[in-house]
């Protein structure tokens, strides 16, 4: 099992970089990462990432949360062939506070060019407009 650096980076008891093996922690760490990235942020990959900043004043709640929504489900099918999109789901603040937010839900592939396996985790992703990630793990 390969193991990866731990996101948000860290430094372990030992004093070395601290990772995990775990494959449910790593493609957590995947998701979060594609959707806290801005396009043009990573130099190699100038188009990785969920363009989320640009909706930041947009003042319409149901339209930034469907932008997100499409947005967000065209990077992970594009850039994590390890995740099993389940739903992508635009939830808007009724009371017009400015916070619009889409809940990704999604699932672990057991390897990245299996259509089937599925891990037994299914994962909730919450993104509020700029970007600001909130997850809830379900297992």
């Amino acid at each position: 099992m390969p193991t990866e650096m731990l996101y948000p980076f860290a430094i372990g008891p030992d004093g070395s970089v601290a990772s995990t093996g775990d494959p449910d922690k790593q493609i957590r760490q995947h998701v979060l990462t594609l959707i806290n990235t801005e396009p043009g942020e990573r130099a190699v990959r100038a188009e990785y990432g969920v363009p989320t900043q640009e909706l930041l004043f947009d003042p319409d709640n149901d339209l930034v949360a469907e932008s997100i929504a499409t947005k967000a489900k065209a990077a992970l099918g594009t850039y994590e062939p390890g995740v099993v999109l389940q739903s992508v789901v635009p939830v808007v603040n009724p009371e017009g506070s400015g916070i619009a937010q889409v809940e990704v839900n999604y699932a672990r592939r057991e390897s990245a060019t299996s259509s089937s396996s599925l891990s037994r985790n299914t994962n909730t992703a919450v993104i509020e407009v700029g970007g600001h990630v909130i997850e809830v793990v379900r297992g």
